[in-house]
């Protein structure tokens, strides 16, 4: 159970730094669109 319980956090963890990537990698296409314009 306690194997299981820390999977299931290691994946939580990464899916949130995943998250946070894709949302910094977003703002930065964002910025540079507005900066093309």
């Amino acid at each position: 159970m306690t194997l299981f319980t820390n999977t299931v956090r290691n994946i939580t963890n990464k899916s949130f730094l995943l998250w946070q990537l894709l949302s910094i990698i977003n703002d930065a296409q964002k910025q540079q669109k507005l900066t093309w314009q």
